[in-house]
């Protein structure tokens, strides 16, 4: 299962642990990797070459693949660090349709840790990965594009019982009503792996909100593209170490300062093809 970086694994882990600036340092001489070559910039890096062959088409209908990028920052110490949430869907468009899905593919978060080597890793299990790619979100389509969309995720959430799922929530813990088992393990909530610093399952739920402004086609037929208002909340249920059960100092930047993107890609494509073309096919502005 592809690893998703997810920023809340660390935070969890040094504020259960109350450790502030001598805490983070010992933590980071612990866990610095020192078997393979350093992490280079993303700005060393140039994105892969992606060959999609003769994708065609000049409307809509097609498959497209979809990329969310939302800002943010978390505070796991005295200072906040800011964050980059990245999540890949893939949909499939028809001209003349007023809505179309969303099929989650993939999360990952890119934390700018100080230092460096504290920066975190967790990922989906399976049955979280097939829960989240079971819940499409829906959105509106114009003519040539995108319309204006509000889009709810809920992990581990159900929308009825929260009532209003588009105003964001508070004081959920595993006894609320709202919350479900959406990935049948047993466990309330989804469950999340962290790999590091600490190992151990997270149980948690997440309410995110997208609001999508609206987005045209290029002239090229190949790209739709706008901004984007979002929030978001997790909510730590329980965890299977002391040291995961922290809640999240998560605080999304306001304003409409994120973008979606989708890009045509032929009608085979899966979500195996965009996890290893997403750095080519969306390359950085």
């Amino acid at each position: 299962m592809r690893n998703a970086s997810l920023l809340l694994a660390l935070g969890l882990c040094l504020a259960a642990c109350d450790w502030e600036s001598d805490g983070a340092a010992r933590l980071a001489a612990r866990y610095t990797d020192t078997s393979g070559p350093a992490d280079v910039g993303t700005d060393e890096v140039a994105p892969p070459d992606v060959d999609l062959g003769d994708v065609g088409g000049t409307g809509l209908t097609g498959r497209w693949a979809v990329q969310v990028v939302v800002k943010g920052t978390m505070q796991p110490l005295s200072a906040p660090w800011p964050y980059v949430e990245t999540t890949l869907f893939l949909t499939d468009l028809e001209d003349g349709a007023a809505s179309a899905s969303w099929r989650f593919c993939d999360q990952q978060t890119a934390v700018e840790a100080t230092p460096a080597s504290l920066a975190s890793k967790t990922q989906f299990p399976e049955a979280t990965q097939a829960a989240l790619e079971a819940a499409p979100l829906p959105v509106s389509l114009s003519a040539d594009g995108l319309a204006a969309s509000t889009l709810v995720w809920l992990w581990g959430l159900d929308g009825e019982a929260l009532g209003d799922a588009t105003v964001k929530p508070s004081g959920i813990d595993a006894t609320s009503p709202a919350v479900v088992d959406q990935d049948d393990d047993g466990h309330p909530g989804v469950t999340v792996e962290v790999v590091k610093p600490a190992a151990g399952m997270r149980y948690q739920a997440r309410w995110e909100r997208f609001d999508l402004a609206a987005g045209s086609l290029s002239e090229d037929g190949q790209r739709i593209e706008g901004n984007l208002a979002a929030d978001a909340v997790e909510f730590v249920l329980d965890a299977s170490i002391s040291a995961l059960k922290s809640p999240s100092k998560l605080k999304v930047d306001e304003g409409n300062g994120h973008t979606w993107r989708l890009r045509r890609v032929p009608a085979d494509y899966t979500c195996d093809d965009l996890r290893q073309d997403a750095a080519g096919l969306f390359p950085a502005p």
